[in-house]
């Protein structure tokens, strides 16, 4: 049996990070790139960031969409007691990108042109294709004006769980008359 075809929240991010450095032309093992690209924001709060630093932010989410709703479920099998299950769906995923810096805006266009060039079928993800322009969004702090845009995207993953269920090796039904005959049958596979 083959093992169930899902990803994880660690490997989408991981999977999205790795893509995001990848269209800002970011070497992610490259000190000077440490912390340019986030996958979520900083628990403790600091260090910061400078307001001239180029910073990309990545949240993930599942969605609860119509696709989701929909399950394709195939039995195979069914000697052994067991048949085999194989149960496959759509999941719906919204990135969202939080970019921050002088080229916020550059940086966002950037990613939303590159997504159209990705394949990202490898990892059962396909692209929505209705792709929103990004919004630039600038975000008063600490009396400054901070250049931010902001865009997301929605991701369709195909899913496949797989397992085993066990299977009726007979039944026995009982047949009763009005004139109080009752006969059995046994039907065994």
């Amino acid at each position: 049996m083959m093992a169930d075809t899902i990803l994880t929240l660690d490997q989408l991010e991981s999977i999205f990070y790795n893509l995001t450095c990848q269209l800002l032309g970011l070497n992610p093992e490259d000190p000077n790139n440490f912390g340019k690209v986030r996958v979520s924001w900083q628990k403790d709060g600091t260090p910061g960031w400078a307001i001239t630093d180029d910073i990309a932010f990545l949240r993930i989410s599942t969605l609860n969409d119509p696709y989701t709703q929909q399950r394709d479920t195939v039995y195979t099998g069914g000697n052994s007691g067991e048949s085999n299950v194989i149960t496959s769906y759509t999941r719906v995923h919204s990135i969202q990108w939080i970019i921050y810096g002088p080229n916020s805006y550059e940086n966002a266009n950037l990613l939303r042109n590159g997504l159209f060039k990705s394949d990202l079928s490898l990892n059962n993800l396909f692209l929505v294709l209705d792709v929103p322009v990004p919004i630039r969004s600038p975000e008063l702090f600490n009396g400054r004006w901070w250049e931010r845009s902001d865009f997301s995207v929605r991701f369709n993953e195909k899913a496949i769980l797989q397992g085993t269920v066990p299977v009726i090796q007979g039944v026995n039904i009982q047949i009763k008359t009005e004139e109080g005959v009752t006969e059995n049958v046994n039907i065994t596979s």
